[in-house]
């Protein structure tokens, strides 16, 4: 854990590092300090609402701390943009960011607002998934709320102190730069808007684009997981033999697997445990047959601990003396097995035979690894049926053969004898093993043994044989029941290359041939059916949010047209996620979703503003044509949205290295918020620019404005 926090927190020290770097060579050092300091501000805000709201800072919650970075930033460029650019052509630092604050004060609020709505379903996920991801919307809201009132109230202050009102020649560069960039999309934006065919070009691309980037995860392009797998810093190695071993037979199956790790130049150390199952790594419980091993993995190896457990496999399979597991601690919250499959009935015996039909096929499928069975602790037991007629006749009741019984198989107190070092218990038990060598082996009886025990009767010793039927039987260690019906479970791990999602769906095709015990039905679940309810719930918060975004977009623009305008660079900023997801091989799963979730807000503010500036530039320029409009309002936010987006996925990539867990979420960001850019640049101006909407066309005398005529008397 404090691994963790020290990794995280150099993560969000270089993050922090990167942002001012970014800022720099794009408006100048000032400009940078100022934009900066909005990074400590808010989180200083934030802290105290964590604080009131009972929250702590853990690994979670300063994750969240790193994601809100990158998106708190973006209100402070906003604005030190606004005044670096008014400052340029006043000359007046007081004037420069009142007018700043003026023009962008509620884009930047709605923008917010719109971000938050995006985190405030998480609160809503169930299971452990929600506890587990609990903090993180926590964190973010009370980040977000901070840094907008940083980024109006004391951005704009340190601004008027720290930035010079004339320019350095490294600035009037940027300038110049900036100026000749501008040029450029001007004009690209110009040879679109109005040319139709360029137009359906552009918007029929996009459709195709998106069509393709959903077929990427179903044609395996990229990798649906539950959560990626980390390197971790240990693996458990289980040991179990069949039921009734010994402790020193299970014993000397320990030491035989020790063996095989000693001299192991990737293992720094190891500590054996006999008489139990590792609680973490595996299915827990004790008893006599079960040992475990918790290897602890050399800091400098050169192998992930996923590669030294596909080699332990297979160098531990020349164990035959007991079953050998061997498996790491799993990624994220707590979960099941890869694969989980459960028979329902009410026959023990017929789900023990499909149970057994289950594992066999299991075994098969390619990636499965670790096959086990709730059966597998069932073992056999002596079947006493008692004749009560007859033992009533010899005078024999079943209490004195039960008593008789587990004094023979556990034995009975016999006495106490006291010495120093205190009480010692005597216990006597009935030899059923004369060929035993430990005490212990006195129990390991057979059944004629059990047929020649003999028990009190009113009349003398009666042979247990001729008042009761003995019989050898299954035994079963424990009945699960869900919803009121008897279960067994069958369940696997995936190997490194093993995919949960594949592995059921081809289990699924297999078992189709086989056919089950009558009354016995199966349901396939695992991380398959994590992967899938966890989807759910994100697509279903991804959705509530969206409707939270569209009525604030709507009370912002009174036009369902244009809010909707908007929310349509949600869904196609899936085509760059899913496509940087499958660049750089990382898997679509419960990460990536959050950082879709996280890009919604950032776009939508990135638009917002767009949006704002083009209705704002159409009212304070009512003489130009609606073209003129559109390109003077893009190219005033060119900057800001490239500097934003630039700022925003540089400040991503140490999380993007920092672990196998995060990384995912950090290129779904950036790749999907490079991809929005172009999105917010171009789509945006060119459905605004062809379906602007009757009020518009109206207001820059595109069609005839409607007349109301009544009739008078």
């Amino acid at each position: 854990m404090q691994t963790d926090l020290t990794e995280l927190s150099r993560v969000g020290i270089e993050t922090i590092v990167l942002v001012m770097i970014m800022l720099f060579l794009t408006l100048g050092w000032r400009e940078s300090l100022v934009a900066a300091a909005s990074i400590p501000l808010s989180f200083l805000i934030a802290f105290i609402g964590l604080a009131a709201s009972g929250n702590t800072i853990n690994f979670i919650s300063l994750f969240s701390l790193i994601l809100a970075i990158g998106i708190l930033v973006d209100s402070g460029i906003v604005v030190v943009e606004a005044i670096h650019t008014r400052l340029v052509t006043t000359g007046n630092k007081r004037q420069a960011a009142i007018a700043a604050i003026r023009e962008y004060a509620w884009p930047l609020v709605a923008g917010t607002l719109t971000t938050v709505a995006v985190f405030v379903p998480l609160f809503f996920l169930s299971g452990i998934v929600g506890k587990f991801v609990a903090s993180i919307p926590f964190t973010v809201i009370f980040v977000l709320l901070a840094s907008i009132f940083v980024a109006l109230g004391l951005v704009p202050l340190l601004a008027m102190y720290g930035v010079r009102d004339s320019l350095s020649p490294i600035e009037e560069r940027q300038e110049e730069l900036n100026e000749r960039a501008k040029a450029w999309y001007e004009t690209f934006l110009r040879g679109i808007l109005g040319d139709r065919k360029k137009e359906n070009r552009f918007i029929w691309g996009l459709v195709g684009l998106f069509v393709l980037a959903l077929m990427l995860p179903a044609v395996g392009a990229v990798k649906v997981i539950f959560f990626p797998a980390e390197d971790m810093e240990f693996i458990y190695v289980d040991i179990e033999k069949p039921q009734g071993t010994s402790l020193a037979d299970t014993d000397l199956a320990v030491r035989e697997v020790e063996e095989v790790l000693y001299g192991d130049e990737r293992i720094a150390s190891f500590v054996s445990e006999v008489g139990g199952a590792n609680a973490f790594g595996g299915s827990g419980g004790v008893g006599s047959k079960l040992g475990n091993i918790t290897v602890n993995l050399d800091d400098d190896r050169d192998e992930s601990s996923a590669e030294i457990v596909a080699s332990l496999r297979e160098k531990l399979a020349a164990v035959t003396s007991a079953r050998i597991t061997v498996s790491e601690p799993a990624s994220g919250p707590p979960s099941g097995g890869a694969i989980a499959i459960t028979f329902a009935g009410d026959d023990l015996a017929a789900l023990g035979s499909a149970v057994d039909q289950g594992a066999r096929v299991l075994s098969e499928v390619p990636g499965a690894t670790n096959v086990t069975t709730s059966m597998r602790d069932d073992g056999a037991e002596f079947v006493i049926t008692l004749d009560t007629a007859r033992a009533a006749e010899l005078g024999v009741s079943p209490a004195i053969v039960a008593d008789t019984l587990r004094t023979a198989l556990y034995g009975a107190k016999a006495a106490d004898i006291r010495n120093a070092d205190g009480d010692i218990e005597v216990r006597t038990k009935l030899d059923l093993n004369p060929a035993y060598q430990d005490p212990s082996e006195t129990a390991h009886a057979t059944i004629d043994a059990v047929r020649e025990l003999t028990v009190q009767g009113a009349q003398g010793p009666v042979p247990l044989a001729s008042i009761a039927s003995i019989a050898y039987g299954p035994a079963n260690a424990a009945i699960r029941h869900e919803d009121g019906t008897r279960i067994a479970t069958l369940t696997a791990d995936a190997t490194a290359t093993g995919n949960p999602i594949v592995m059921a769906s081809e289990f699924q095709k297999r078992m189709a041939a086989v056919e089950l015990p009558e009354g016995v039905t199966q349901k396939v679940g695992g991380e398959s059916e994590d992967v899938n309810k966890s989807f759910a719930e994100m697509g279903i918060a991804l959705l509530a949010g969206a409707a939270l975004m569209l009525a604030i977009l709507i009370l912002e623009f009174n036009s369902f047209r244009h809010s909707l305008y908007l929310l349509s660079i949600i869904p196609l900023s899936l085509v760059g996620v899913l496509t940087g997801l499958m660049i750089t091989g990382s898997p679509l799963s419960f990460p990536s979703m959050l950082g879709v979730i996280a890009l919604a807000g950032v776009i939508i503010n990135h638009a917002i503003i767009l949006m704002d500036s083009i209705a704002r530039i159409g009212r304070e320029r009512p003489g130009q044509s609606l073209t003129d409009v559109v390109v003077a309002a893009a190219s005033s936010r060119f900057r800001p949205i490239i500097l934003t987006t630039v700022v925003t996925v540089v400040g991503m990539i140490p999380l993007s290295f920092a672990s196998s867990l995060w990384g995912p979420l950090a290129f779904a960001i950036m790749f999907g918020l490079a991809w929005s850019m172009v999105l917010t640049l171009i789509l945006i101006p060119v459905l605004y620019h062809r379906w602007p909407g009757k009020e518009v066309k109206e207001k820059f005398g595109m069609i005839a404005p409607t007349h109301h005529v009544t009739d008078e008397a």
